[in-house]
């Protein structure tokens, strides 16, 4: 023994399985996520069939489009993320095109008139009707875990967080941010 100590940072990371279910014009949308063990998309056409699957990746969100589904997947432990549009079946072909690859692993999601906001780990960013990115704004999150995202009807954005809340509101250069943390919290 040397005397040393050495001092190592794990993730550990426990999700318990998800599952999602949406109805589209041609079934039952289904969307798991297993964690760390991946999750898929598949659709179920009608009882007593098997679903038929339509991606391998673990399935964080799905949300209803004029044009179809958006998919959101994502890895935690490779801190990932991904958007994907599905536009239903077409000659009995299920439609999936990727979008985007997004700025880390998505924990939170929005849709809005002015967009998609997503909130990862060390960021919040806006997404257009195109999926680029319009509004990239670093946040210092850390260990804070942003874990909701809503929005008030003079558009500002509220990303709800382990203790305490940060408002973006929209100003004419972006976006003012303020923190706001109960008074049981540190400062």
């Amino acid at each position: 023994m040397s005397g040393q100590v050495m001092v190592l940072r794990e993730i550990k990371s426990y999700q318990p399985p998800q599952e999602i279910r949406v109805e589209s014009p041609e079934g039952i949308l289904i969307g798991t996520n297993y964690g760390e063990w991946g999750g898929t998309l598949t659709l179920s056409r009608e009882k007593g069939t098997l679903p038929e699957k339509i991606l391998d990746e673990a399935v964080l969100q799905i949300l209803a489009t004029r044009t179809g589904f958006l998919i959101v997947t994502g890895s935690r432990l490779g801190n990932k993320g991904t958007l994907w549009l599905y536009s239903g079946v077409i000659h009995q072909k299920s439609m999936l095109e990727k979008k985007a690859d997004l700025h880390g692993y998505p924990v939170a999601v929005l849709t809005t008139t002015n967009g998609i906001w997503m909130v990862d780990g060390d960021s919040i960013y806006l997404l257009d009707d195109k999926f680029k990115v319009q509004n990239l704004i670093k946040m210092p999150w850390l260990d804070l875990h942003p874990n909701s995202l809503a929005e008030d009807k003079n558009g500002a954005i509220y990303i709800g967080m382990q203790a305490l809340v940060v408002r973006l509101t929209p100003t004419k250069t972006g976006y003012m941010r303020e923190w706001f943390a109960g008074e049981d919290c540190i400062r």
